[in-house]
Parts: C-alpha cells; structure tokens; sequence
C-alpha cells in the first residue's frame, strides 16, 4: 500500500491519499534484478491504479512529486531505443536484400 499526500475530490480538501501496489523501492529492485522485464508490470500497475482518500474512500488526486518518474522514463527509453533501431535496421536490410 503507497501512502502520500493529496487532494480528495468528493471531500475537496488536502487528504493522505492511498492506493494498492508495491513500493516504488520494490518495484525498482525487480527491474533491476530481472534486467528490465519487470519494467512492464510496473508500467502498467502505475496506470491502472488509482489514488483513492484515506478518509472518504473517493477519487484522488496525489500532491506529492513521484521520485521514480524520470527513472521510469530512462528505464523504457534504454529497453525501448535499442529495439526501435533494431527494427529499422532489419527493416533496411531486408528491403536492400529485395
């Protein structure tokens, strides 16, 4: 369960918002430890979950920065970005071989 602050719709005031997943923490050390496989699962629990208030149990919006936003990013881009330019290689090649 991730805790953080945030702003309660329903109750329109700053609230703790919640929501279920592994810590950010935990989530970084499985893509490490499974070189990047992990990455996707995170992906998508980061955007399928929602932020819900501690309070009234209503839609969230959470205030705090995510500390793993960018590392995110840089994660996808280093697996994404070699098989991007991978294909297009191919890609050429098998058109120069026609």
């Amino acid at each position: 369960m991730q805790e953080a602050p945030g702003y309660c719709l329903p109750c329109d005031k700053k609230v703790l918002v919640r929501r279920a997943g592994m810590s950010e923490r935990a989530n970084l050390f499985l893509t490490l430890a499974t070189v990047g496989i992990w990455l996707w699962p995170w992906i998508l629990m980061t955007i399928v979950t929602r932020w819900r208030c501690s309070e009234c149990g209503g839609r969230a919006a959470c205030i705090e920065a995510n500390e793993f936003g960018y590392l995110k990013l840089a994660l996808l881009l280093f697996y994404l970005l070699p098989l991007f330019i991978w294909s297009i290689y191919e890609l050429g090649r098998r058109l120069l071989e026609q």
